[in-house]
């Protein structure tokens, strides 16, 4: 019986999720709103403010999966199998693949928003940190030659470079010849910085 309704309300709270991504995908964050939520999904307002007191604790929520799958997707990138080129290579893919994912956009809406959102700002300050560990932690499986200094600041710089890539993809032609030969050099030489260091 407590599973079953464990279970109803982990499956409301995503449907919840889900909705409020989507009308931040399509919206914004200014037209995010709980009530709006609540309506749009036949709750009331009391079961959604049960499960999301504010509309921050709702965008900490999205934004924690979104960064979740990120690192998920960097830390099961790498195999003890697989030469430092081949791993440096599959990080490299994991990353700019994660890139091209609509729902990065999230993530930029998020950056934007802490911009003038003082509860969010430390918040994308402990994200950008875990996402760098985790990144730095990748680095030194493929590269046992990099100390544990230049790795976390080789992490950062990626970050910093990935970060202005996803800014780019917001107005870019993706399918155009110059993207796809930037894209290509991008990768190269991402591959390159982990390898010769």
């Amino acid at each position: 019986m407590v599973k079953n309704i464990k279970e109803k309300g982990q499956k409301k709270r995503s449907l919840i999720i889900e909705h409020a991504k989507n009308e931040l995908l399509i919206h914004g964050v200014n037209s995010l709103s709980l009530r709006k939520i609540s309506h749009d999904l036949g709750i009331s307002h009391g079961n959604l403010h049960y499960y999301f007191k504010t509309k921050d604790d709702l965008l900490v929520d999205i934004f924690n999966e979104e960064i979740t799958k990120l690192n998920k997707s960097i830390s099961h990138s790498t195999n003890q199998n697989f030469s430092i080129e081949e791993n440096a290579k599959s990080l490299i893919d994991a990353i700019l693949n994660d890139t091209l994912d609509p729902d990065i956009q999230l993530w930029l809406l998020l950056i934007g928003e802490s911009i003038t959102n003082d509860n969010l700002i430390n918040f994308v300050q402990d994200e950008n940190n875990l996402y760098e560990a985790v990144l730095a932690n990748q680095i030194k499986i493929i590269n046992k030659r990099i100390s544990d200094n230049d790795s976390i600041f080789l992490a950062k710089y990626m970050r910093c470079i990935i970060d202005g890539f996803c800014i780019e993809l917001l107005y870019a032609d993706v399918k155009s010849q110059a993207f796809m030969n930037f894209y290509k050099n991008l990768k190269a030489n991402l591959i390159k910085l982990l390898i010769n260091n």
